[in-house]
């Protein structure tokens, strides 16, 4: 008996071909165009704040343009890296990419208070007035800033009189548009505002009308009041309050994500938008406040949680009314119900018609209910009498049971 000679060993490949580089590669190049794209994106808003700080804000248009469309740029190509890349391929703990997403949106708020100014949209005049009247004991809705101004002259109540920028104010012949959810933020924000030192270390009116001149401003613009106003006189705590509002639609956002068992990342493309952060910190506008309530309402509905769902639903209905139309995906999640609880139901329903009813016509079909009154007689009049007659001790039988009678079963 032989033995069969061992195989020769592969021989050694001698073209030119390489092996494909290791995943881990790819992996970190990709990680490094994050961290880049991340970074540049917070200095560049900070930057960008930073350029249109006070009353530059309208001076410099087109730095506001070009800020908006290149941060916009770089926001829209962390999404795509996002989107492209595997879950596993940027390894970073969940909770360090929460705590690094939350810390840093904390300092674009920051930066927003701190240099941005509310002279872009005079919706703020009407928040401002809002606040003030409540506090009078008026209601907006009741009173317009050239009717509080009557009633001023009238009682010689200066507590009660509009200033410049209260009539500045869009539409002031007419009350309040603003809904009752947003108005409690305005009393929260004017109350601060009244808590706050009344000397204020503004500009003199000159150094005001100067610094609005170097904006293009004419000297009867509203912002020029608004710039003569301290800064903290400058709807400073309402913008606070919607830094705040931010943070806890970010933190809303993070823990939706998190029960998806998506990245805490996806959060950026709309927490560090430079269209969100004007819109929010610089111009002072209060959507944000129906975003928390709709976010938060959307993420209790994915959870199960309907009945809480509805309450923020509520809320954000009270800021803008466009939150209803999430309502019919609440609705049909809460019809759907919690899977298992529901498939009982469905088929105890299903299993009675099929065993226990008896068809009038063909069959019974049980995706169809319905239950109407029935009244049957040779003439019209004898059948209203029946119908009416039988209605009459339908409505009877039902107090007898739920509101004032006495049961006695077999009777």
């Amino acid at each position: 008996m032989t033995e069969t000679p061992p195989s020769p060993p592969p021989a050694a490949p001698t073209g030119p071909e390489q092996p494909p580089a290791p995943p881990a590669r790819s992996a970190s190049l990709r990680l490094g165009l994050w961290i880049l794209l991340s970074a540049a994106l917070v200095a560049g808003t900070i930057g960008w704040f930073y350029l249109l700080r006070q009353e530059r804000l309208l001076a410099r248009l087109p730095t506001l343009h070009a800020g908006w469309l290149a941060l916009s740029g770089t926001c829209l190509a962390i999404w795509l890296l996002l989107a492209t890349t595997p879950r596993d391929a940027l390894r970073l703990s969940p909770r360090l990419g929460k705590r690094i997403v939350i810390g840093l949106t904390l300092l674009l708020c920051v930066a927003g208070v701190a240099w941005l100014r509310p002279v872009l949209s005079p919706e703020v005049l009407r928040y401002r007035f809002d606040g003030r009247i409540w506090l009078l004991g008026l209601s907006p809705y009741t009173v317009s800033p050239q009717q509080a101004a009557a009633r001023a002259a009238d009682a010689q109540d200066p507590d009660l009189r509009p200033d410049e920028l209260d009539l500045a104010a869009l539409n002031p012949t007419r009350t309040t548009l603003n809904l009752p959810a947003s108005q409690l933020g305005f009393i929260a924000s004017r109350t601060l505002e009244y808590l706050s030192p009344p000397a204020a270390p503004a500009p003199s009116s000159a150094a005001a009308v100067e610094a609005a001149g170097r904006a293009g401003l004419s000297s009867g613009d509203w912002r020029v009041g608004m710039l003569e106003l301290a800064w903290w006189r400058q709807l400073f705590f309402w913008r606070c309050i919607l830094a705040g509002v931010l943070l806890l639609t970010v933190a809303e956002m993070i823990a939706w994500l998190r029960h998806r068992g998506l990245s805490p990342w996806w959060v950026v493309a709309f927490a560090w938008q430079p269209l969100v952060l004007v819109e929010t910190l610089g111009a002072g506008h209060q959507d944000l406040l129906g975003v928390l309530f709709l976010v938060a309402g959307l993420r209790r509905a994915d959870n199960g949680n309907f009945r809480r769902a509805g309450i923020c639903l509520a809320v954000s209905a009270a800021v803008k009314p466009l939150a209803l139309l999430a309502l019919p995906f609440v609705i049909r999640r809460a019809w759907a119900g919690d899977p298992p609880e529901a498939e009982r139901w469905m088929a105890d329903y299903e299993q009675r018609l099929a065993e226990a009813c008896v068809p009038v016509g063909l069959a019974v079909n049980p995706q169809v209910a319905c239950v109407l009154p029935m009244m049957i007689a040779d003439d019209e009049t004898e059948a209203l009498r029946r119908g009416i007659e039988g209605a009459n001790f339908f409505g009877y039988s039902l107090a007898h049971y739920y509101v004032f009678g006495e049961h006695t079963p077999a009777r």
